[in-house]
């Protein structure tokens, strides 16, 4: 919903960069950018703005070359013969990604998470959770 009223109240093309101040500056983030053209201005915005601020990115787009692609730091190009096709090979490619995020330490690669997650508490340092 929030997406849905942000791109309504201000623009589409901001729809997820608008989303990203409370990260950028951050070490440690990659954006990753799925599209099978590549060439929606939400999609170029949130990628650029990644970049504007020394976060890798990486984006899977269709084999053609397009506007996005100038902002990657790794592209994987799927070369399908339909769109529909090539969200099916995006889908995979997610997965694959995933599972080599799980195969990984995790304390590498991921932030530390919150304290508090949505309104549920946690145990402060040094108290039990029992």
């Amino acid at each position: 919903v929030n997406l849905t009223a942000n791109s309504n109240d201000f623009s589409y093309g901001e729809s997820f960069s608008r989303h990203l101040p409370p990260l950028l500056g951050r070490a440690g983030y990659c954006g990753i950018a799925f599209s099978c053209s590549g060439s929606s201005p939400n999609i170029v915005e949130f990628l650029r703005l990644m970049r504007e601020y020394g976060q890798n990115t990486i984006g899977i787009f269709g084999t053609r070359k397009n506007k996005a692609m100038d902002f990657c730091d790794a592209v994987i190009a799927v070369d399908a013969p339909s769109a529909a096709i090539g969200e099916d090979i995006h889908s995979v490619v997610l997965h694959m990604l995933a599972q080599g995020l799980k195969d990984e330490d995790s304390t590498k690669i991921a932030p530390k998470p919150p304290k508090r997650l949505f309104g549920a508490s946690t145990p402060q340092e040094g108290q039990s959770a029992a």
